[in-house]
């Protein structure tokens, strides 16, 4: 039975965010498909500028905002009609205006987001958010962290007056674990899938990959991806281009073959909001070697048992997990492989889904809002 065969009135979900991605794309399929919720996503970019991924087509409702037929002014007013609009990004000026009818007209809406970014800028970040995001200030709205680590830094900068909720990013890891691998080699391929650029770390990959390089004989490295510090590293191993492989780009849908031709994922990031490259390199079995300001790593890896973590920015920290997972034997290095699979195995995009529809039922009990110092006992929490 559907629920028009009993004249049920499905909640509406607006979410609005910033491109449609490959692994957001996936997970609002999927939600949409479980058919608990009207869900509509409007996409305020066509695609990340940052990002060669192909466009994903959406099966969910969708709209983008950068199409010549759309009427900007008309999507924002049809944001009222949405028993819940969820915020997935809030820098665009059309985040602004529908923030302000929201709330005018006192619906539930919420607020969904990485944890923010920490440098020497972040107080001055931090003030523009909240301007930005003051409507979700001034209620009880939920906040929603992309991770343990978002959340924590969200409550620590919106207060007690929220609820808060980890809903972290999903994407089919059914795929990265089903590709057969080869057995082992005598070589220990340590792979690097991303952007190459300074926030994920390459140059200290480099560098801890030369160190390594110069002990170990059977150590090899695979970088997978494209990004303005590439130049710069194949000269940092250029004196070890017979044992480094660089790939360039991979489409999203061949990805998961490239995991299957690496035994240890890095991702050395300085700063990484989740890091999805954390839960697929698991997915495939591959031990991951990362930091302790990388969301995802910080959630799955636990240090000796699938894998290792270590401070950002530290170079000596990076070679000294590098050098452990080079040491291995085989029967460590399938013990590892096998926890690591293991740690993800509930972290699947069914389960995202499923979360994304229990948080945003959650989240509109009554349908209305109450601003901060009125009762609070209708308010979605």
């Amino acid at each position: 039975m559907k629920s028009e065969d009993f004249n049920i009135q499905l909640p509406r979900v607006t979410v609005v965010t910033h491109s449609p991605s490959p692994y957001q794309v996936e997970l609002f399929d999927e939600a949409a498909r479980m058919g608990s919720l009207q869900l509509s996503v409007i996409y305020l970019h066509a695609r990340d500028k940052q990002r060669l991924w192909q466009t994903t087509k959406p099966f969910h409702d969708s709209i983008l905002l950068t199409d010549p037929n759309v009427d900007v002014n008309a999507v924002a007013r049809s944001t009222d009609e949405a028993d819940l609009l969820v915020l997935n990004y809030y820098k665009h000026p059309f985040v602004k205006h529908v923030l302000q009818r929201r709330k005018r007209i006192r619906k539930p809406m919420c607020f969904w987001g990485e944890r923010p970014l920490l440098h020497s800028l972040s107080p001055l970040s931090g003030l523009f958010r909240m301007w930005r995001l003051r409507a979700i200030h001034l209620t009880h709205a939920p906040i929603w962290g992309i991770g343990s680590m978002a959340v924590t830094a969200y409550r620590r900068e919106f207060g007690s007056g929220h609820e808060y909720v980890n809903i972290p990013y999903f994407s089919n890891l059914e795929k990265f674990g089903s590709v057969p691998r080869s057995p082992l080699s005598k070589e220990r391929v340590f792979l690097f899938s991303g952007m190459l650029c300074h926030r994920k770390g390459t140059d200290l990959l480099a560098h801890a990959f030369a160190r390594l390089a110069a002990e170990f004989n059977h150590v090899r490295l695979r970088v997978v991806g494209y990004g303005p510090m590439e130049a710069e590293m194949k000269e940092q191993l250029s004196s070890l281009s017979d044992r480094v492989d660089f790939t360039g780009f991979c489409p999203w849908d061949r990805l998961h073959l490239e995991y299957a031709k690496g035994d240890i994922l890095c991702v050395p990031s300085r700063h990484d909001g989740w890091g999805l490259v954390v839960p697929e390199g698991l997915a495939a079995g591959l031990p991951v070697v990362s930091t302790i300001q990388t969301g995802a790593a910080v959630e799955f890896i636990k240090p000796g048992h699938n894998g290792w973590l270590h401070p950002p920015g530290e170079g000596e920290g990076l070679y000294r997990s590098m050098r452990l997972a080079a040491t291995l034997t085989d029967e460590q290095w399938h013990d590892m492989s096998h926890r690591a699979r293991i740690s993800v195995a509930q972290h699947s995009l069914q389960r995202g889904a499923a979360k994304l529809i229990e948080s945003a039922i959650a989240a509109m009990p009554g349908r209305t809002i109450q601003p901060k110092g009125s009762p609070v006992e209708n308010f979605p929490m």
